[in-house]
């Protein structure tokens, strides 16, 4: 892609001559370091790693609207969900911009080190902050001035934050071995839960760069460095699902609808696109249990159109597979173990394939539509969703 600087847009902070390189030179290769979809999703805001510069590119147009180059590397990107304000996470300090001119409209002094994580609540009144220090923060968003609260806790650097969409958790991933934090939003003196983050051999190894909400509220998706991607149930604190990927944690998303979630695995280019999509009822129920029961049946046909199906139906069908591990029948517990093993491992997901360097970021659209990531060279594609077709490539 023709890099940023060699376009012509507008630039604030540097000089339009400090940006232009010769005519000769070609700009370095940069990551799509993080990706947000405005409320209407028309824009795309891209904070590009190595040249530290924030650009929000008009998806309509297919050019940048504005570019921001700041003095230090952009570690967090968002979309306020009025879509009036863009955060983001420079340094150790939290700027709130104007997403259609790039004008600083309040800025703090956050964090004593880098800011990693910036997210708004669900009103947009307020802004929590997460930083390298070991502090998670909350800001008024109208009036600044000191933090609203600090959520304590955390004994190593916080490396992501997330506030669930209904308003009542609040999520920091925490740099090994102090694994995830949760606390409740309606009670934040309250001492948080804690999700540790364990290998196979036992070690906790949490350096995740990302805690992510369902879109109800009930989950939350933690990508971790031991090559699996847990689901894990907040009220419960139980573990609903692990996937298993291998190549090393990354980012997820999930869809508006929480239908899909989408991963992109370290080292690897290719996305993977899982389809979520939790059982609609009693009926849907009976389903997967009479397609479980056909594992009984004579007919070999009939017991492998029932695997087939099971598995296209994803991981709704985990917790009924994992209830008949222990049948008295061999083969319902063979069939069974395999599925679930097939259903949870990444290696089988659908895959979106176009990216030339590894994946670093995915996003999805307000509507759901689309999927925008972000990869090592700073290429950003845009698929449409549920086909997984590439529509553009910024």
């Amino acid at each position: 892609m023709a890099f940023i600087s060699a376009l012509a847009i507008t630039v604030f902070g540097a000089s339009a001559a400090a940006q232009q390189p010769a005519a000769n030179v070609q700009p370095k290769p940069t990551p799509a370091r993080r990706l947000a979809f405005s409320h209407d999703g028309k824009s795309l805001a891209v904070a590009y790693g190595g040249v530290d510069t924030l650009v929000v590119w008009d998806l309509a147009a297919r050019q940048p609207r504005i570019a921001l180059h700041e003095k230090a590397v952009i570690h967090s990107v968002a979309y306020s969900p009025a879509g009036d304000l863009l955060a983001i996470g420079v340094g150790p300090m939290a700027k709130l911009l104007d997403p259609k001119t790039g004008e600083v409209r309040r800025e703090f002094n956050a964090h004593q080190q880098t800011v990693n994580g910036v997210a708004f609540t669900p009103d947009g009144k307020q802004l929590a902050t997460a930083g390298a220090d070991a502090q998670v923060k909350l800001w008024d968003v109208a009036t600044g001035g000191d933090p609203l609260q600090t959520f304590s806790g955390p004994n190593g650097p916080t490396v992501n934050a997330a506030l669930s969409p209904d308003g009542k958790w609040l999520a920091a991933a925490c740099a090994a071995p102090d694994g995830i934090h949760v606390w409740n939003f309606q009670r934040p003196t309250e001492k948080p839960r804690k999700f540790d983050m364990s290998g196979a051999d036992g070690n906790r190894r949490a350096d995740t760069f990302q805690v992510v909400f369902s879109p109800d509220g009930r989950l939350l998706a933690i990508p971790d460095w031991n090559g699996s991607l847990s689901v894990i149930d907040i009220a419960s604190g139980n573990e609903t699902f692990k996937f298993k990927y291998l190549n090393g944690e990354r980012c997820v998303a999930f869809s508006p609808d929480g239908k899909w979630l989408a991963v992109a695995p370290g080292y690897d280019r290719r996305i993977k696109l899982v389809s979520f999509e939790q059982s609609s009822g009693a009926g849907q129920n009976r389903q997967i249990a009479g397609l479980i029961q056909q594992f009984h049946d004579d007919d070999y046909a009939k017991r492998e159109a029932a695997s087939q199906q099971l598995a296209a139906l994803g991981p709704m069908v985990v917790e009924q597979l994992r209830a008949n591990l222990n049948s008295p029948d061999a083969e319902v517990r063979v069939r069974c173990r395999r599925l679930m093993e097939r259903i949870l491992d990444l290696a089988f997901a659908r895959q979106l394939i176009g990216h030339e360097a590894e994946a670093t970021w995915v996003a999805f659209a307000p509507d759901g539509k689309l999927l925008a990531s972000g990869d090592a060279q700073g290429i950003v594609k845009l698929w449409t969703i549920p086909e997984g077709k590439e529509v553009l490539s910024l």
